[in-house]
């Protein structure tokens, strides 16, 4: 370990400082700093300088700050919260490692109770590694950082990856001194990163217990979306879940939070509407047998999970203009409007009808329209420079912003990267644009509080790179990472609050589990839940009664 016998200067501290979060970044990425011929920090000089300038003052300052807020929530947890933190406390209490998993539908206050145990472990003067599997879930937990990053997950990964961990770096310290590692949206990511993770933690930790005897939170809804398998079937996907991995056995410990808040919250806001009250209990139940695939239905293809189930009639539209109209019908009366823009939202399967809306929406609004066009290229192939611009640019990879962005000053857009998970300018973050220049963008969080003071991001257009594996190249795009954002699709969704208005179109069928389930748990409130579902595109498959507006839904029913 490095000691104050050799001393640097102010300069080689910033330098080495630089370089370990450049490292970070690119390992998330799949890269290193040895492709960009930059030299390899020092990470004990890091860890020293960072433990001699803030490390005490930073414990004592977050031990108080946690201490304060336990003190002020602790009375708010409900019975089922307290059996989840008091069964995790005495775990950690008794130093006893294990896979845990707390099974937790929306509304039911999972971040509040992870907040409340991040907290009491902080005052305890302990520490906890708090991540999640999505950039939008790492900004709600306090110290939140995206699971890849934390423990720098390798991409792609493989059957026997490991996590790029040095034994005698400042993570692999906090790894060890951590009393429980949090995985939020657990559903949503690969079995072979919880593996990878366990053979890491193993050679960390020096122990061959799983997780190198580690207590580790996973936490979601298998309803849910399930990890991505490019070109995968049901068997592919199901085989690629937590579920399926040799880590879950007999020994996983299973929580419930079944108590919905948001339901409560609702009700409390309108005592004396029983009415009122009645139904959302009962929407509460039709969305849990929604993700269970336990509604009534009018036909089934067993092999494919695919049932057809009829939408609530207080739900139904008749067309796309309807459920527009329904939740952005007076959009030009509330032009800048962060809590108008941010209470409502539009969601659609694929991105075609998410693209067709946004465009609508945008020219809705006043002002010039902005016109950037990306700066596209070929790389790792054999001849991949011989393909036209023209070619790439019609191209559209997952992830990768498009071409041609039309913006306007008070469009809603959402971010594609994670630029700073601390302030809030991750991954699925929504903005409204503040103001447009020839090389970037002044955004605003929708969703900021007064006092943010990193409420503003001055985004400027940075090159992205493809992950695709269907060509013989990847894709290298210049562009401003951002997509219009008054229509996401339900794989965006996940992990956002619609407080208002919500409006679902399904012009095409859903085609795997967990995505028709996520666009209905955005918004808790029935009455202002908007939908439109294509009956030709239905009707191909099966024999539906007259009178009736049905939908598709997908659920694999192995997974609950």
């Amino acid at each position: 370990m490095h000691s104050d016998s050799d001393p640097w200067d102010i300069n080689q501290i910033a330098t080495n400082l630089c370089l370990c979060a450049l490292e970070e970044a690119f390992i998330v990425r799949g890269k290193s700093l040895t492709d960009f011929d930059l030299p390899l920090p020092s990470h004990e000089h890091e860890e020293f300088y960072q433990d001699a300038i803030c490390g005490k003052f930073e414990k004592e300052k977050t031990v108080q700050k946690a201490r304060d807020c336990f003190e002020k929530n602790v009375s708010s947890l409900n019975n089922d919260q307290s059996e989840v933190f008091n069964t995790i406390k005495e775990k950690i209490e008794r130093n006893k490692g294990s896979l845990c998993f707390l099974e937790a539908p929306g509304g039911t206050g999972k971040t509040f109770l992870l907040n409340l145990l991040i907290n009491w472990i902080w005052m305890n003067g302990d520490s906890v590694v708090a991540t999640a599997a999505t950039g939008i879930a790492a900004t709600l937990l306090h110290d939140g950082h995206t699971t890849h990053s934390a423990f720098k997950l390798p991409i792609p990964i493989t059957k026997l990856s490991h996590c790029s961990i040095k034994p005698k770096t400042r993570l692999a310290l906090q790894l060890r001194d951590a009393k429980i590692l949090i995985i939020d949206e657990g559903p949503m990511l690969d079995r072979l990163n919880y593996e990878c993770l366990d053979r890491s933690l193993q050679d960390v930790c020096s122990s061959n217990e799983p997780f190198g005897g580690k207590i580790v939170l996973a936490c979601g809804d298998f309803r849910q979306l399930l990890p991505i398998v490019r070109s995968g079937n049901r068997a592919r996907i199901v085989n690629s879940t937590l579920k399926k991995s040799k880590l879950w056995n007999d020994e996983v410990t299973i929580l419930r939070l079944t108590k919905n808040m948001r339901v409560l919250k609702l009700v409390s806001e309108q005592p004396q509407d029983r009415d009122f009250k009645n139904e959302l209990q009962a929407h509460e139940q039709w969305l849990l047998d929604l993700g269970e695939g336990k509604l009534p239905n009018f036909g089934e293809v067993p092999i494919t999970g695919e049932s057809v189930v009829e939408i609530p009639p207080s739900m139904a539209r008749n067309n796309r203009a309807d459920v527009v109209d329904e939740v952005f019908g007076n959009l030009e009366n509330h032009v800048g409007d962060k809590d108008y823009l941010k209470s409502r939202m539009i969601l659609a399967a694929d991105n075609d009808i998410v693209n067709e809306t946004n465009l609508e929406l945008v020219t809705r609004l006043p002002g010039k329209m902005h016109t950037f066009r990306s700066i596209d290229s070929a790389v790792d192939d054999e001849g991949g420079s011989l393909f036209p611009r023209e070619y790439l640019n019609t191209l559209n990879p997952s992830g990768i912003a498009e071409h041609k962005l039309c913006l306007k000053v008070n469009a809603v857009v959402i971010l594609l990267r994670n630029f700073n998970i601390k302030a809030g300018h991750c991954n699925g973050t929504r903005y409204i644009i503040k103001a447009i220049g020839k090389h970037r963008l002044v955004l605003e969080k929708l969703d900021a509080e007064f006092n943010d003071e990193d409420k503003v991001l001055l985004l400027p257009r940075i090159p992205m790179i493809s992950n695709e594996s269907s060509t013989s190249f990847r894709l290298k795009r210049l562009q401003f990472p951002i997509k219009l954002a008054f229509a996401i699709t339900f794989n965006r969704a996940q992990g956002q609050s619609i407080s208002d208005k919500c409006g679902i179109l399904l012009p095409k069928k859903v085609w795997t589990h967990g995505q028709i389930y996520v666009a209905f748990s955005r918004c808790g409130n029935p009455r202002n839940t908007f939908v439109w579902a294509d009956q030709a595109e239905t009707f191909k498959k099966f024999n539906l009664p007259q009178g009736k507006k049905c939908m598709i839904n997908v659920v694999y029913k192995e997974m609950l």
